[in-house]
């Protein structure tokens, strides 16, 4: 069986990069694992990877669908993921961290059940999306379940909940939906196999994680081995130079910082 060995590189940070060895039979997604745990990442958020090369090209991106739930099947048996940093990519602690509140989905139901009255339910989206907004106290049940669902800032979700009302507003259900068919992704993570992208030594993309902060990876495959090593686990770390960035930055530091020069 084949390997691909991957140089990865965060730009911005410096000489810091990582050369990854994974098997030909390996997902995206257990790229995606790779690359968190040897950056000591903790894998919190959504990610994508775009062939291209290209942020938001949606017809080379593959990701996650929208129906998957969590960053790592519950019934996955490769609790055991390992790059020799000790991190599985399915922890308990991660998949307990990032389970999805079930209370933010049930209150947001409750509360448009109750500003309903005697009306009858929405039969529509559009209409769904024009009583939300209506509604105060219901708009920001949406927009935290938004951002619980997609691990972006609340903020951002209500924009998104904006954008989506005024496209709405604009064309038909319909015409919506088909628009969107239109604009699918490539692929899914956790059944696209190294071996089916047909990569080529030098060939180069992009791997995004945390579609909040945009942390950009660039990935670029560095070579193809004819066959694994006897009584190695793949996937691997074969090359590291230098300490990863922090994930997230102490701001408060910062903070503390300016307030001491300003009181000198």
């Amino acid at each position: 069986m084949k390997t691909y060995t991957f140089h990865v590189n965060i730009p911005g940070t410096g000489r810091v990069w990582r050369k990854l060895e994974m098997m030909e039979e390996h997902t995206l997604e257990d790229l995606h694992w790779a690359i968190q745990q040897a950056f000591d990442f903790d894998g919190d958020h959504l990610y994508s990877f775009f062939m291209s090369g290209k942020a938001w090209d949606r017809s080379t991106e593959y990701s996650l669908p929208d129906d998957a739930v969590g960053w790592a099947d519950e019934d996955d048996e490769d609790d055991d993921f390992d790059i020799d940093i000790g991190f599985g990519a399915g922890s308990d602690e991660a998949d307990e961290d990032e389970e999805f509140d079930p209370e933010i989905d049930e209150a947001t139901v409750e509360a448009i059940r109750g500003s309903l009255g005697d009306t009858p339910p929405p039969e529509s989206f559009e209409e769904m999306l024009n009583l939300i907004s209506s509604n105060d106290e219901l708009r920001g049940q949406m927009v935290k379940l938004m951002a619980k669902q997609t691990g972006i800032p609340e903020f951002m979700a209500d924009m998104l909940f904006k954008n989506a009302n005024a496209l709405m507003g604009m064309m038909g259900e319909g015409e919506l939906e088909e628009m969107l068919a239109e604009d699918d992704v490539q692929g899914d993570v956790r059944e696209t196999t190294i071996a089916s992208l047909n990569l080529q030594p030098d060939q180069r993309f992009l791997y995004l994680f945390d579609y909040g902060d945009e942390w950009r990876f660039n990935v670029r495959l560095d070579r193809i081995g004819a066959e694994e090593e006897a009584g190695v686990e793949y996937p691997r770390i074969v090359e590291a130079i230098g300490d990863p960035p922090p994930q997230y930055p102490e701001w408060e530091d910062e903070d503390d910082d300016n307030d001491a020069a300003w009181d000198d």
